[in-house]
């Protein structure tokens, strides 16, 4: 099972300033957390290399301008129709060698993880995405691209001590090893996956 890590940051916490709507209003001081690179990875450094993003709630002023481009859509469908919490998401970016640092940086494919408030939004996510995923593969069935649904540990860190959470990723797969054939196909199956979720919202609520 994957692990994905967040330092300096109780989800606890997290989730209950996500469902609180803010008082007053947040000043924009992790603006300057927020870069851009040339191939469109947001993160701290805007580097295609940097793994490291601020986490925001969907009240901050920067929570949306936080989110790559190309998965916008789905993200704030997901958080907006469906009131889920999010705390990662990718667009995917292709290959990349990075002269400065003298890295090939392998390309990513699109995804996004979603944070269950409590065990039982958990099996209710995990059932809903696991069947809209089914009923996509389904349709999309000669695609070399397939939506996976996992779940993940997520490690919290607080000092010294280490509080593991679990996590559901939807992500757009695929064995693709050359990332121009993996993006020439992926944006018929991300429309479809969008549609598919957006008439079947009404069923989460």
């Amino acid at each position: 099972m994957l692990i994905n890590r967040i330092k300096g940051k109780d989800l606890a916490e997290f989730i209950k300033e996500w469902d609180k709507p803010p008082i007053e209003p947040h000043s924009n001081n992790s603006a300057s957390n927020l870069r851009e690179s040339h191939l469109g990875n947001i993160n701290v450094l805007g580097k295609a290399s940097c793994a490291e993003a601020t986490l925001f709630t969907k009240h901050h002023p920067n929570f949306f301008d936080s989110i790559e481009t190309k998965i916008k859509d789905l993200v704030i469908c997901i958080v907006n129709d469906l009131h889920c919490i999010t705390f990662s998401s990718c667009q995917g970016h292709p290959e990349y060698f990075d002269k400065s640092e003298q890295t090939l940086i392998e390309y990513r494919q699109r995804e996004i993880s979603i944070l269950p408030r409590n065990e039982k939004e958990h099996s209710r996510l995990l059932h809903f995405f696991l069947e809209l995923a089914h009923e996509t593969n389904a349709a999309i069935s000669n695609a070399r691209i397939q939506i996976e649904v996992n779940e993940e540990i997520l490690e919290q860190q607080l000092g010294p001590i280490i509080k593991e959470w679990t996590n559901i990723s939807i992500s757009f797969a695929s064995s693709f090893q050359n990332s121009n054939d993996y993006f020439e196909n992926l944006e018929p199956v991300y429309l479809l996956f969008l549609t598919k979720l957006k008439n079947q919202d009404a069923k989460m609520l």
